[in-house]
């Protein structure tokens, strides 16, 4: 469950939010751990593997982290 893998905070009488670093941790769970691992089983270095994310983003000096919030 969300709350109990600590990505949802349980606030008493008003809901549930989303808690801080949530969107960080999940990222790293869920894509980031896997690919790094895909590549050293594929014999890519950190160094490489960041070159060849590099290569394929469309946005100038790589992907950003977040992306802007529209108000």
């Amino acid at each position: 469950m969300l709350s109990d893998d600590g990505l949802l905070e349980k606030r008493r009488g008003i809901g549930m939010f989303v808690a801080p670093g949530a969107r960080r941790r999940l990222l790293d769970e869920r894509y980031v751990q896997p690919l790094v691992a895909e590549a050293s089983r594929l014999g890519i270095d950190p160094d490489e593997l960041v070159a060849l994310i590099r290569q394929a983003s469309p946005t100038p000096g790589g992907v950003p982290l977040r992306r802007p919030r529209s108000r």
